[in-house]
């Protein structure tokens, strides 16, 4: 989305929702990482529909899409790697470089947020399975903006992604891409509704509906999350979808009351604007820091509060470190 388009509250949104992925992988907050899953991927599609507004030529869709959303992974995927290789000669002693190299060299080009293929064995990328996603969604959604079968099409699209990852998981989150897909479309038929309701009554209503559907969806723990993007699972698709819409507009409405709280909603919009910077430095110590080693060094307890502090602290220095090192601009797109 670009500066003249943001509007103050839709980053805060963002903020929120990229804290909720954060939180998410925090398995050991069961109860809050099913509450988490149950609206954090939605609002970021649905919010990726609002300001789509024209049909743009193929060339122009993928050039555009490719240095925002793939250059941010591609940067990821490096950092990964070298990490690694530093994480394992400083705990391991060297360990198996050459083979944890090639295993995330795998990943990167295979882009699973979760499910790999079991014929090669190759594990997940890790949380930025969304920017393939996001890129090929937009991507194949340009092509029925606009049109009178959109609608039709992109359920289609959605069943297609929904019964194919219950089939095989093919690369690049395609899966993903396909069931994102109907959330962008949705995000961008129902904003004018969604942006011009956001008041007390409706923020109520929709609170009572996202709980409703996350009480048939989310409450049984010790099964599985409500519903999962990245996997393309979903306990009960139109009470997630519901759902996960029903959440999108309580946030929205929340943060809208946080844009006016000062200089908290100024630091609430600067992180949600720079939540792709976010994004990739939890994906970066998600999968290559090992904070059970390192917490117990400065006197701090993996998989406790204490974790979830240093996550959040990590994400924040470097959204303050992007904001003020220019060649990070470039990648990430960055906004101050």
């Amino acid at each position: 989305m670009s500066t003249h388009e943001r509007i103050g509250y839709i980053d805060i949104a963002k903020a929120i929702g990229i804290i909720s992925v954060i939180i998410g992988h925090m398995w050991w907050y069961q109860p809050e990482m099913n509450l988490m899953y149950s609206f954090h991927m939605p609002l970021f599609f649905l919010i990726g529909g609002f300001f789509i507004k024209r049909r743009k030529p193929f060339k122009e869709i993928v050039h555009q899409k490719a240095v925002r959303l793939l250059s941010p992974y591609i940067f990821t995927c490096a950092a990964i790697m070298l990490v690694t290789v530093l994480m394992d000669l400083f705990f391991a002693k060297g360990g198996n470089i050459a083979g944890d190299v090639w295993g995330w060299f795998l990943a990167s080009l295979y882009g699973s947020g979760s499910l790999t293929s079991p014929v090669f064995n190759i594990h997940p990328i890790g949380p930025i399975w969304f920017l393939l996603a996001m890129f090929q969604a937009l991507v194949i959604y340009n092509f029925v903006f606009g049109t009178r079968w959109a609608w039709p099409v992109c359920i289609a699209l959605f069943a297609i992604g929904y019964a194919g990852a219950q089939w095989a998981w093919i690369p690049l989150s395609i899966w993903g891409a396909f069931t994102a897909i109907l959330f962008i479309h949705i995000g961008h038929e129902t904003k004018d509704i969604i942006l011009s309701h956001m008041k007390l009554p409706y923020a109520i209503v929709a609170l009572g509906i996202w709980a409703v559907c996350f009480m048939y969806t989310g409450l049984n723990f010790e099964i599985d999350v409500p519903m999962s993007m990245a996997r393309c699972y979903y306990s009960n698709v139109p009470l997630n979808i519901l759902g996960g819409f029903a959440g999108t507009f309580v946030i929205l409405y929340v943060s809208k009351w946080i844009e006016k709280c000062g200089k908290i909603g100024s630091w609430f919009e600067t992180y949600g604007r720079n939540s792709l910077v976010v994004l990739c430095f939890h994906t970066l110590e998600l999968e290559a820091i090992p904070w059970d080693d390192l917490l117990p060094l400065v006197g701090l307890t993996p998989m406790t509060i204490d974790e979830t502090i240093c996550k959040l602290v990590w994400s924040i220095f470097w959204v303050v470190v992007a904001i003020h090192y220019k060649p990070l601009h470039r990648i990430f797109g960055v906004v101050d």
